[in-house]
């Protein structure tokens, strides 16, 4: 029998483990939060992924989400970073969300910029941008939604253009080996989706690949995920690790070798073991990781899961139950 750790559970540069957390989503972080984040930072090393954080208040299109845009933000981001907290891999999403709109001219590079110190100043070690979900990057990306006819639209090459300039931005201001980067090619989720992602989506990452060949990571949702409100709609191959045959991320990992790539896809432990050991991925875990804070410990040693409740993902911080399905998870006991 062998005794080789699972590469599952191997260390690597942008965290010590395969794994990762994407987490629930107020305009400044609540109270629970702290608890929330330490909790699920009690594993060391583990690599967490903060809620999606707004860059303006002009930018906000959904209630009850971060921003890291004021100073009151940054300070009250402070709080769950602290040194005496174990969570040193904690990474927001500057995510602009304008939806159905790629056709008004937008300057954002800006206030990524100032966001992304922001980040760095609150005690972030790095800021991961969504290009995924419909957000304004994924916009610019695809031709469903981007129909503009200057030098950002047109062609693969125009459709590129923003989310080039967007990384570019952030990364000479906070250095790319902080930067990582959200996509989902094949996700219909708020109306996206193109005929062939393919074309488009590798002349941007091999792009963007040349262009930051620092870049931390690229983080990609697989294509069994119809999206953040909806479950896998395609669970037969959970337990296989494998996609389908028409739709893979394969073609991404075969222009983005041998960089560090985390993977989105709704994963149970049998299909996170096999997809880390034969592709080598980073293993993103985020329903399953809220109601689970010991996840990792349960993981590495197949203890059962416990299953998240869908209803509590959202309940607003000044809710009287802001809590319930936040930080009342248990952990197992240990012997």
């Amino acid at each position: 029998m062998s005794t080789e750790t699972p590469a599952l559970f191997k260390s690597i540069k942008v965290g010590a483990h395969h794994s990762s957390i994407a987490s629930k989503t107020t305009s400044v972080p609540h109270n629970p939060l702290k608890d929330y984040y330490t909790q699920r930072a009690s594993r060391p090393g583990t690599l967490l992924i903060t809620e999606s954080t707004f860059i303006a208040p002009q930018a906000a299109g959904f209630p009850n989400m971060p921003g890291i845009w004021s100073k009151e933000q940054i300070a009250a981001w402070k709080e769950p970073l602290k040194p005496r907290i174990p969570i040193h891999r904690t990474i927001p999403h500057p995510t602009i969300i304008s939806p159905h709109a790629p056709s008004r001219e937008l300057t954002t590079s800006e206030n990524c910029r100032i966001c992304a110190c922001n980040a760095i100043e609150a005690g972030f070690d790095g800021v991961e941008i969504h290009g995924a979900n419909g957000c304004l990057v994924d916009q610019f990306l695809q031709d469903v939604t981007n129909q503009r006819t200057d030098a950002y639209g047109g062609s693969i090459e125009n459709r590129s253009r923003f989310a080039l300039e967007i990384v570019g931005a952030v990364s000479k201001a906070i250095g790319a080996d902080r930067v990582g980067i959200r996509l989902a090619p094949w996700s219909t989720f708020q109306e996206m989706r193109m005929k062939d992602p393919i074309p488009q989506f590798a002349h941007f990452v091999s792009t963007l690949k040349h262009a930051q060949p620092d870049l931390a990571y690229l983080h990609l949702i697989e294509p069994r995920i119809a999206g953040p409100d909806g479950d896998e709609h395609d669970t037969s191959n959970l337990h296989s690790g494998n996609d389908s045959v028409a739709e893979s991320n394969d073609f991404l990992r075969a222009i983005w070798k041998p960089k560090a790539l985390i993977s989105a896809g709704g994963y149970i432990r049998e299909s996170a073991l096999i997809r880390a050991e034969e592709k080598g991925d980073i293993i993103a875990f985020g329903r399953r990781f809220i109601a689970n804070p010991d996840l990792v410990d349960r993981l590495e040693n197949d203890i059962p899961l416990t299953k998240y409740n869908r209803d509590t993902f959202y309940i607003p911080a000044e809710a009287p139950n802001a809590a319930d399905g936040y930080v009342d998870y248990p952990f197992v006991e240990k012997n």
